[in-house]
């Protein structure tokens, strides 16, 4: 509906076909995960918002901050997009003293959705935070991934209490509540190599777009493991990034069902990056809001962003995927629009 209203008929209808078949789509809708809760109230917030911007009335605003509120409750990733509320109420024209009276309402709405839990917090557990899991995965997330990044080159201290930590963490996190202690040692140590951890961070975001679960799907459905294979456990995208001629040979030697639906996937996203990247001509075309899709960006780049180091990417890039294929149809869209055009003029 909201893409039928700000887009077209066509636009949505395919959009949400492709959405609907894509095979980790399918199988990720059909589990329990935060995401299956998340997605929809992020997403509905984040439409909401270009109401807003179309339509030139608040409520929109309003409403979309209660529903980011609500997706906050879920996943506290959702606490950064409220940013975006200013920026819209701008963009609509509202002016500077109405956009800063609208945005101060609407964090209102953003907080007072929020409060029963903090208090909640508050009470139980003795904090005014409203989640201390990104406490926690400073440590066990940010921290230890950055550790195996750096390999041989991690604090040999850090890395030999990890496994350790990592243990105590469960309990803490199930039975107990020291998120304070996780924080210290998972910034200590990135505190200690920020040029290194910033130079990990950036090499970890094309990896939200391009890596993919295929292979965790063909594994469900098949009688072996089809991890036992060498280029499996290395991963047939590290063998593209890095041009292994070698591992790409043995690869389609060893080639069969299951490894051709995990290149199939790899083809997929990559098809989609490819589209993310071209749709940036969406935003010199006369035939699409300007406005909008320069927010569709912002907000795919805010979620990136927030969500390259925790891994698991074609898990969290699960909940802005919906938008990723909505830029790929506008864009194929319009180069077919282009083409056509081209060809009546010769």
């Amino acid at each position: 509906f909201a893409v039928k209203k700000i887009f077209s008929h066509k636009i949505a209808v395919i959009s949400t076909a492709i959405f609907s078949l894509e095979p980790y789509s399918l199988i990720l809708s059909n589990g329990i995960y935060s995401e299956t809760l998340f997605m929809p109230l992020l997403l509905s917030g984040f439409f909401f918002l270009l109401f807003c911007l179309t339509e030139k009335k608040p409520i929109f605003a309003y409403a979309g901050a209660a529903l980011l509120a609500l997706a906050a409750l879920t996943r506290p990733v959702a606490l950064y997009e409220i940013i975006l509320i200013p920026v819209v109420l701008a963009l609509a024209g509202f002016g500077i003293k109405k956009t800063a009276k609208y945005a101060a309402l609407a964090f209102f709405i953003f907080a007072l959705v929020l409060s029963p839990w903090i208090i909640r917090n508050r009470i139980s557990l003795k904090t005014w935070q409203l989640s201390s899991l990104p406490d926690y995965n400073i440590y066990y997330v940010h921290a230890s991934s950055f550790c195996v990044w750096l390999g041989e080159a991690c604090n040999a201290d850090f890395s030999s209490s990890r496994e350790t930590n990592a243990k105590e963490l469960l309990k803490d996190f199930f039975s107990g509540h020291n998120p304070k202690k996780y924080r210290t040692l998972g910034l200590e140590f990135i505190k200690n190599d920020p040029v290194n951890f910033a130079v990990f961070y950036l090499q970890k975001i094309p990896y939200f777009f391009l890596q993919n679960n295929y292979g965790d799907i063909a594994q469900t459905f098949s009688k072996n493991n089809i991890f036992d294979k060498p280029l499996l456990k290395e991963g047939l995208q590290d063998a593209i990034f890095r041009m292994d001629t070698a591992k790409l040979k043995h690869y389609w030697s060893s080639a069969n069902a299951a490894t051709a639906f995990i290149l199939l996937g790899k083809l997929f996203v990559v098809l989609l990056t490819i589209c993310l990247i071209g749709s940036i001509a969406l935003l010199f075309s006369p035939a699409y809001n300007k406005q909008i899709i320069a927010l569709i960006f912002l907000f795919i780049f805010i979620n990136a962003v927030l969500s390259t180091p925790a891994g698991h990417a074609a898990r969290y890039r699960f909940t802005i995927l919906p938008l990723l294929i909505l830029l790929t149809v506008l864009i194929i869209q319009h180069i077919k629009s282009f083409i056509l055009r081209n060809q009546k003029i010769a």
